[in-house]
């Protein structure tokens, strides 16, 4: 079972955002800190815990001309005004991808996706993710911010960044070529195969019927690790 842990519990650590340069800082005291219990900070020390990341992990990122990364309810409005004449904008996201998707295609709908988050770069604290170590990154976002993150930390990176988005990656292979391998789990696509119609984004309500399709290996490990490792 996936554990959670009571942010409550002591003894903790209680690490900030230092609001001036976006970097975590521990800190002792601060209303604005967040407790980590000592138990998951032994996980993240001994690189034995799983960072989840959901669809909030994005917002901060950078872009060439200062825009914010979309959240739901813009991305909704964007894709109405790109395919639906800006009609539809009260109805819920899935919806709106689904109706994007019969007045266009599946591939419009994803490639328009794609130019929107390809430019998007990560902020200084994406780049603290990969100086901690992780037994695994899982995800539910498109963009390429991890991936970026890790680029752009170098050598910095205390493990390699191994994205793992369908069945029939030789995932177990790609490890082996990288004595620090990080396997990471994107479980709702990538922009980078935007083109491939065997794993769509998770995005329209028929994808989300059909969530683990070409994809039962990255949820059947995600259990896995759920059963062993805090999440």
């Amino acid at each position: 079972m996936l554990r959670s842990y009571d942010t409550s519990t002591s003894p903790s650590a209680r690490i900030g955002i230092d609001g001036t340069d976006g970097l975590g800082n521990v800190s002792k005291t601060g209303s604005d800190a967040l407790e980590i219990p000592s138990n998951l900070l032994h996980a993240i020390e001994t690189q034995s815990a799983v960072l989840f990341l959901g669809a909030g992990a994005s917002f901060g990122a950078r872009h060439p001309k200062g825009e914010a990364i979309p959240s739901g309810l813009r991305l909704r409005d964007m894709l109405a005004d790109k395919f639906l004449g800006g009609a539809l904008k009260d109805r819920s996201l899935a919806n709106v991808a689904d109706y994007s998707i019969n007045e266009s295609s599946l591939t419009a709908v994803q490639t328009f996706l794609r130019d929107l988050f390809s430019p998007f770069e990560p902020a200084k604290f994406h780049e603290l993710i990969p100086t901690f170590g992780w037994h695994g990154i899982v995800g539910t976002n498109y963009d390429l911010i991890i991936e970026k993150s890790y680029q752009t930390v170098g050598s910095r990176s205390i493990q390699t960044l191994v994205p793992f988005i369908k069945n029939g990656q030789t995932v177990e292979a790609e490890m082996k070529q990288h004595p620090h391998g990080l396997q990471y789990l994107k479980l709702h696509g990538c922009i980078s195969a935007y083109s491939d119609r065997e794993i769509p984004f998770i995005l329209a309500t028929e994808q989300y019927a059909k969530y683990s399709e070409n994809r039962t290996r990255l949820f059947e490990r995600l259990r896995d690790w759920g059963t062993e490792f805090p999440i």
